[in-house]
């Protein structure tokens, strides 16, 4: 299953939350389903299931302007992370395509399902544009997705989940 929200949406109901471990409020938004649960897991994306905390820091990600981005020719995809520290399957890449342009997402069997947040441009999906903020969620139930940028071009994080975090 393909879970989409999109970015405006979001960002119009953001809320003030207070963070759990330090009491610092902030303002913080849902993409799916509730922020904090004690209910078991269950097939939803932010309902996960416990596993091990890795909490990496990637270096500033610089995103393009507008026309450099729409007349892009070529698609990339960039790591996030050093690949040769990961040991498993878990993976953060930044794909960049020009306007119009589509390129295949990693099989989400080949890992734990995975994210793609468009940080740059907007994606196309089912003949509706998600813009800049927008996420979606490809389970392992899926085959493997096409990303498709908008008319301006497209500039999303894909972040892949491992198979097993046990």
């Amino acid at each position: 299953m393909i879970h989409a929200k999109d970015g405006t949406e979001v960002l119009e109901n953001l809320q003030p939350v207070k963070s759990p471990g330090t009491g610092v409020e902030h303002w913080g938004s849902s993409y799916f389903g509730p922020r904090y649960s004690t209910a078991e897991a269950s097939a939803q994306p932010q309902k996960l299931k416990p596993s091990k905390r890795r909490n990496w820091i990637s270096s500033h990600i610089a995103l393009s302007t507008r026309p450099v981005l729409q007349y892009r020719r070529e698609v990339a995809w960039e790591p996030v992370f050093d690949p040769s520290k990961i040991v498993d399957e878990l993976s953060a890449q930044l794909v960049r395509l020009g306007g119009g342009m589509s390129a295949m997402g990693p099989d989400p069997k080949a890992g734990g399902g995975y994210y793609l947040f468009v940080a740059n441009g907007s994606l196309e999906l089912n003949g509706e544009t998600l813009p800049q903020w927008s996420m979606l969620y490809v389970d392992t139930s899926e085959d493997k997705f096409e990303i498709r940028a908008g008319r301006h071009g497209l500039e999303a994080l894909v972040m892949q989940f491992p198979r097993d975090d046990d």
